[in-house]
């Protein structure tokens, strides 16, 4: 799992930039619903990349400790 999640963090975080430049777009930002949506989609895309980054340190916590329970 720790060997895979630094891509995942890094596909999370493309992601997140996809969705605020759509926010950013004339056409969503002039309208409020689609505004609207594209605010929620890039919420729930930074929550994603932040629960990411916290099972990220719980793993490193955990190589850590294996590691210094083997010395």
């Amino acid at each position: 799992e720790l060997t895979r999640i630094e891509g995942k963090i890094e596909a999370a975080e493309a992601q997140v930039a996809l969705l605020q430049e759509k926010l950013h777009d004339p056409g969503v930002a002039s309208d409020g619903e689609k505004a609207h949506q594209a605010w929620l989609a890039v919420q729930d895309a930074e929550e994603k990349v932040a629960a990411l980054y916290s099972r990220w340190e719980e793993l490193e916590a955990l190589k850590a400790s294996l590691a210094g329970a083997e010395i």
